[in-house]
């Protein structure tokens, strides 16, 4: 006690020999900064440091630069006067690791009583100590420990309850602005992820992948600095993380503006500059896992601290090799969102730590502004020329649907136009052998027939659509010169009475039905052949039957044995209801029965039936 007395009274004469400020306190204090004795630990005890405080050339000045001076730990003294007949809660702030009062120690628990519950947006990193100060003058003592020392470093003195009362209020401002930001960046992180799943386009994923580094930067600093926020990462403090997130959001940024850019396909030169800057954030990262390894915490972050203002300095030379290429829309955001983002960047380099991430975080919120009505205009340019696009492949549609239908156009004029060469052959044979045989009239008879055929076939095949009448004229006349030709040979055209000869129907679809149901069915037997052409509706549908009572297509497809069956007339029947199909959308269908497959009925013979929609002339 004696002794502690004695080193009261020597650190009284240093003191004053020093010029050091007497603190008088009084209610209503705030945050004031008297002037501190500074002493640079070597590893001194309180003893030693009170000792060492007499001898003027150890002590410091505190003007130091910002990274000399956060190499060391440091002791601060001066007097603290109380003319009050009261005790006074006083609060000292600073980054203090252990403090003295009248030569007893300070249990140091913040702005609180050690026995109070820590209020959820203390400042865990204030470190502040509460010191209750009797009435009276009392020597007053604080080591200063941390590797961000600001400007001024010595304890800032308040009164408890004035603290209080101002202390809520600006800190739950800072956490406002840092949630603020957070929020914003959710927000355009989920919405650039969503669009980079539709457009597929790497610059919004990265986009997103930035913003998401922001939230996780966002969110240590708060739980850095605040109790509250606390609950996660405990286990991976803010000084073991801050270098690998910063290095994070400097590649995700620059591989984002990267490809927002297109510099491999605009700038190849600024393209393989911005990739060796990837290389060099991703290398920054291996003397910052040695340091962490070594347990060199203050070294790390002076590495921190100088690594960071390199590659913000180096992105800042590429962004302003950009230059040359501001008439480019995107690289105007790039180079006017940049400006933020580094500006803040630098400035936070240089502020107390207790406001470096609102300033950081501003000169983001600012960028991140700007990026977001750049990422609207690459959204809306990829719209435009989605749009575009969508246009040309319709026009190119169309194109092709002219084509396929002048295509489909030129198919039904070929298999309208088509007369079986073996039907044209036989005739002009059958009108050879009449003239031989001195048959002249028959002969006359016949060639006017097949000419008459012969132009009405011309006629109709540059129609898609002819009337009942129509067809039936040329079916007719086709079946009166093959009358001319074969005996025994009866044919009927007939109609129900709801069915208008004035009714629509594809040219050149029944003829070569009834040419085939002779050919293939009727000449196969000797007896009475007979061809019955009928129309009848059904429903929506003109149906026109086909039938004959020849061999059957079962049996002519037997006789032919070993060669293939063939019908030019059904081959081209069957592609003609294919291509109305697909032409005209509508719903033409052909069917074949065997009449020997129908339960019940006796006799040979095929029925061939056509569905045709309704259609009518003046439609």
């Amino acid at each position: 006690m004696k002794f502690a007395t004695f080193l009261i009274c020597f650190f009284c004469f240093c003191i004053n020999a020093s010029a050091t400020d007497t603190a008088i306190l009084k209610h209503g204090l705030y945050k004031a900064a008297p002037q501190y004795s500074i002493l640079a630990d070597d590893n001194y005890t309180y003893q030693q440091a009170v000792i060492n405080f007499a001898n003027k050339s150890l002590l410091e000045s505190k003007n130091r630069g910002k990274l000399q001076r956060s190499l060391y730990d440091y002791w601060t003294g001066l007097y603290l006067q109380n003319n009050s007949t009261d005790t006074i809660l006083l609060v000292a702030e600073a980054y203090i690791k252990e403090a003295w009062l009248g030569g007893s120690p300070i249990i140091i628990c913040g702005n609180k009583p050690c026995s109070s519950e820590p209020f959820p947006l203390q400042n865990k990193y204030a470190d502040a100590a509460l010191i209750a100060v009797p009435p009276g003058t009392h020597l007053f003592v604080a080591k200063i420990s941390d590797y961000n020392l600001p400007a001024y470093f010595a304890p800032l003195l308040s009164d408890a309850t004035t603290i209080e009362s101002r202390f809520y209020l600006s800190e739950i401002y800072k956490i406002f602005l840092l949630a603020l930001i957070l929020g914003v960046f959710l927000i355009v992180a989920i919405i650039s992820f969503g669009l980079y799943f539709i457009i597929k386009d790497k610059a919004l994923l990265w986009y997103a992948f930035y913003c998401t580094v922001i939230i996780l930067s966002t969110y240590l600093a708060l739980q850095s600095t605040y109790k509250a926020f606390h609950w996660s990462f405990k286990y991976v403090p803010w000084i073991y993380t801050k270098m690998f997130v910063r290095v994070i959001l400097l590649i995700t940024y620059t591989k984002f503006a990267q490809h927002f850019i297109m510099t491999k396909i605009k700038m190849p030169h600024l393209n393989r500059l911005v990739n060796i800057y990837t290389y060099m954030c991703v290398a920054s990262l291996i003397p910052e896992i040695i340091l962490l390894l070594l347990g060199l915490f203050k070294e790390s972050y002076i590495y921190y601290f100088v690594a960071r203002t390199v590659l913000t300095i180096s992105s800042g030379i590429i962004i302003a090799s950009l230059w040359k290429y501001r008439n480019d829309k995107y690289v105007q955001f790039i180079l006017a969102g940049s400006a933020f983002l580094i500006i803040g960047e630098l400035a936070s380099n240089f502020v107390l730590r207790k406001y470096s991430p609102q300033v950081a975080g501003l000169g983001a919120f600012f960028e991140i502004l700007i990026f977001t009505f750049g990422i609207a205009y690459r959204v809306y340019t990829h719209y435009k020329q989605e749009k575009r696009l969508t246009r040309e492949l319709l026009q190119k549609e169309k194109e092709v649907t002219a084509l396929f239908r002048e295509n489909s156009n030129l198919n039904m004029s070929l298999f309208q136009s088509q007369m079986n060469p073996h039907f044209i052959f036989n005739s002009l044979n059958s009108i050879k052998e009449m003239i031989l045989v001195n048959k002249r009239e028959d002969a006359s008879i016949y060639l006017s027939k097949f000419g008459h055929l012969i132009r009405l076939n011309l006629e109709h095949s540059g129609k898609p659509f002819i009337t009942i009448k129509e067809n039936n004229e040329q079916v007719r006349a086709y079946l009166e010169m093959e009358s001319l030709r074969f005996n025994n040979f009866e044919w009927n055209i007939t109609m129900d009475e709801n069915v208008d000869d004035e009714m629509l129907i594809p040219p050149m679809l029944v003829q070569p039905l009834a040419e085939n149901a002779i050919w293939h069915g009727l000449l196969a037997i000797e007896n009475s052949r007979l061809l019955n052409i009928h129309y009848h509706i059904s429903e929506s549908y003109l149906l026109c039957k086909v039938d004959d009572n020849g061999i059957g297509i079962i049996k002519a497809k037997e006789k032919q044995g070993a060669k293939v069956y063939k019908s030019i007339g059904m081959e081209n029947t069957n592609n003609r209801v294919l291509l109305l199909r697909e032409k005209y959308k509508k719903d033409f269908s052909i069917s074949i029965t065997d009449k020997t497959e129908i339960p019940g009925y006796r006799g040979t013979g095929t029925i061939v039936i056509i569905s045709i929609p309704l259609m009518y002339k003046n439609e």
